[in-house]
């Protein structure tokens, strides 16, 4: 079982899932920037967005991890 002391406030998860999402707007901007534009996109930021995807589900896995110590 996990010890409570090393988990970490849920408010700083929060603001590090916040990030995250911030990080995918942008993505999802600039792949649609070039699309309006007729610009392919790359390989490369396809694979930056699921990467943040990958990182946003570990970030909320993490929260309800928390949440569930914390409660449970």
């Amino acid at each position: 079982m996990v010890e409570e002391q090393k988990l970490k406030d849920p408010l700083v998860v929060v603001d590090e899932l916040m990030g995250i999402v911030e990080e995918i707007e942008r993505s999802i901007g600039e792949i649609a920037s070039k699309a309006d534009e007729g610009e392919s996109v790359s390989r490369g930021q396809i694979y930056k967005l699921y990467t943040l995807m990958v990182r946003l589900r570990d970030k909320i896995r993490e929260l309800r991890q928390i949440i569930y110590l914390a409660c449970g």
